[in-house]
């Protein structure tokens, strides 16, 4: 788990090159989260955050400042806390007011009762307009397997990635289960998949074998909104070339 305090300022965290989370944050929060889904097997494992200026804004805000733990838990053992290590605390903005970025990065050692075979061996990408191409072609067979209702079609689509988490997060196959049937009731009462944003770009992960398109604020850009509530749906999905395949999976 990480167990971060963070404000005034937008930031991203990768475990693994594998985001973590992405947030833009005008006040300040505290908050602690699971990140064994980036782990895939034991041993180091690089942790690195990026602070940057809140949305609109050119450099860091003086109040600008993120903390934190990761702190290792024994899920096994009613989720007893075991030990804390790997800490790291920004420097203070105000001593450098123009300062536009605060990068940083370390790493850590884990022990996990499980190897995942994920995106190792998957193809480099290009970050380049050919790769975008292609990637917002496989986000768009997605969206219109939603906007059909496909919907064993999209469980299917996304079962390397669901076995991934189910694995690594030590879900039981209920649980599994569960996370995406939710996604599909949301859509079933009122949420609608909306386009692409014309805007949405893409950024590489996992060290260059996974991509993503987002929006320019870091949000998912395959979301679903829903008119009467005024709500978004973050639909988060990551995709690779397997070396053995030329076609985009979601993994």
């Amino acid at each position: 788990m990480i167990d971060l305090s963070t404000s005034s300022c937008r930031f991203e965290i990768r475990v693994n090159d594998v985001p973590v989370i992405n947030l833009n944050l005008k006040n300040q929060t505290s908050t602690m989260f699971p990140i064994n889904y980036a782990i895939l097997q034991n041993g180091r494992q690089e942790i690195s955050i990026k602070v940057l200026p809140i949305l609109g804004q050119a450099n860091l805000n003086k109040d600008a400042a993120l903390k934190y733990d990761i702190k290792l838990f024994d899920t096994g053992n009613d989720f007893k806390f075991q030990k804390q290590f790997g800490n790291y605390k920004t420097p203070a903005v105000d001593q450098n007011p123009k300062l536009p970025s605060i990068v940083h990065n370390d790493f850590f050692t884990a022990e996990v009762p499980y190897k995942i075979t994920a995106w190792q061996s998957s193809k480099k990408l290009e970050n380049n307009d050919t790769t975008k191409s292609a990637l917002i072609k496989a986000y768009e067979e997605v969206i219109k397997m939603l906007i059909d209702k496909r919907y064993n079609d999209f469980k299917e689509k996304i079962s390397k990635r669901e076995y991934i988490i189910a694995t690594t997060m030590y879900l039981s196959k209920t649980e599994s289960e569960a996370r995406i049937n939710n996604i599909i009731r949301d859509l079933q009462k009122g949420f609608q998949i909306q386009p692409l944003p014309k805007e949405s770009i893409m950024l590489l992960y996992a060290y260059g074998k996974t991509a993503a398109l987002k929006k320019f604020n870091g949000e998912s850009a395959l979301y679903a909104y829903n008119k009467q509530t005024g709500e978004e749906l973050m639909i988060d999905i990551t995709f690779h070339l397997a070396s053995r395949d030329q076609k985009f999976e979601i993994i």
